[in-house]
């Protein structure tokens, strides 16, 4: 299991007391297999409402997309006739509409599944090309995927529509994900990372300096202003963050020496603030969660430094999704539980403020209740006075939280 890292953890980066909260406590929960079966499952996206997880489980057979609704039970959303298996890749803002894919083991059909009408086949462009839906707007009515080597925007109305290409003819071009509004969609075109904002055309992102361009898009935030994805830099494979006025921005790795530099970003909050995807320490795949204020941190460490201690025995391998309502980050992905078995989880946390790192309380204030809030835990040899973070709770804390203590705000 991966520890906090010290390149991805900075003391005093502490949740934020609201007040008149609801709900105060940060939390962590697997989301479970299908009724009668242990056999595990995949969170792959949740609704921009939080209510709604989907993604896939596994059977017997094969892996079958499912819908978890609050603290329901997962439910199968079948698969088409003809087909071995099915993904759910993404949902409505309300999580009553679900779009994916169902396999066979050399093809597949993009679906849209709804409440009243079921699992319906939405065909492809062209006759008997592959084709798969990676993404929907909050409302619903606009769709986006693939068919073929070409990417798609799909209506009511148009049906699938070719987006076009970024190299012209005979450029592969996939659409991975689409802003909530429904204004920006974003993937792939040849090898480089992708937006369309309207009727505009294809406009590309360009990739992390220094290396052979290799770069590729995989989620915006509500209005399309942030999107994120994967790069080349001349570290490695890294995740990055894009916004109009600062450019591809690439947002490192968990740091471990004998590991090579690697990360790639799944996930954006509606905001676009709070990057989510997946990094390595330690030989291990680990779930991150980045921002500008705490940088990139390990999900799991970063909750069992806030007392979730249930998450201990768990690997949290990626972060797929992301949504806020302003006050509190709800994350969702895949790992390992305790068993072994690779299972969806969903993750809440109070959105982190900064605060100066002699705020231990994270009152806002420096003042007595901190030193003895630290002293409490020190004694109680409590993981949260683990001030420098390397995972031991030691001399070495105490004295740098009483520098940082003293040195105030």
């Amino acid at each position: 299991m991966s520890p906090i890292h010290r390149s991805a953890w900075a003391p005093g980066f502490v949740l934020a007391v609201v007040s008149g909260s609801a709900w105060a406590q940060p939390s962590f929960e697997g989301i479970g297999s299908l009724p009668n079966s242990n056999r595990g499952s995949s969170s792959l996206a949740i609704s921009r409402d939080g209510t709604t997880i989907v993604g896939k489980a596994l059977t017997a057979n094969a892996p079958v997309a499912m819908r978890k609704v609050g603290s329901g039970p997962l439910s199968s959303l079948g698969v088409l006739n003809n087909y071995l298996s099915s993904y759910a890749n993404a949902c409505s803002g309300d999580g009553l509409r679900v779009v994916g894919q169902c396999n066979t083991l050399t093809s597949s059909t993009a679906f849209l599944w709804t409440l009243s009408g079921g699992m319906v086949d939405m065909g492809s462009m062209l006759p008997g090309q592959s084709s798969a839906a990676y993404g929907i707007s909050a409302d619903g009515t606009i769709i986006v995927g693939t068919s073929g080597t070409s990417a798609f925007r799909w209506t009511a109305t148009s049906g699938m529509v070719n987006i076009g290409t970024l190299g012209g003819t005979g450029t592969s071009t996939i659409a991975v994900g689409i802003s909530a509004d429904g204004s920006t969609i974003v993937g792939s075109s040849g090898n480089q990372a992708v937006r369309k904002v309207g009727t505009q055309p294809l406009a590309g992102l360009g990739d992390l300096p220094g290396s052979a361009e290799f770069s590729y898009a995989t989620a915006a935030s509500a209005d399309g202003s942030a999107i994120v994805g994967v790069g080349t830099s001349t570290l490695g494979t890294e995740a990055f963050r894009w916004t109009a006025a600062s450019g591809m921005v690439g947002l490192g790795s968990l740091v471990d020496p004998f590991d090579d530099f690697y990360s790639e970003a799944y996930a954006v909050s509606p905001d676009g603030a709070f990057v989510g995807g997946q990094s390595v320490y330690a030989g291990d795949d680990v779930a991150f969660l980045w921002s500008e204020s705490l940088g990139m941190v390990d999900i799991r460490a970063y909750l069992l430094a806030l007392g979730v201690l249930n998450v201990e025995d768990w690997q949290l391998e990626r972060a797929t999704g992301i949504t806020s309502d302003g006050t509190v980050l709800t994350i969702v992905g895949f790992g390992l539980n305790p068993a072994g078995t690779t299972e969806g989880w969903k993750a809440r946390v109070l959105i982190p403020a900064a605060t100066c790192p002699g705020d231990f309380n994270g009152d806002t204030s420096v003042d007595d209740f901190d030193y003895f809030d630290f002293l409490n835990a020190f004694f109680a040899n409590d993981m949260s006075a683990d001030f420098n973070g390397d995972t031991s709770v030691d001399d070495f804390d105490y004295f740098d939280f009483l520098n940082a203590f003293f040195a105030s705000c």
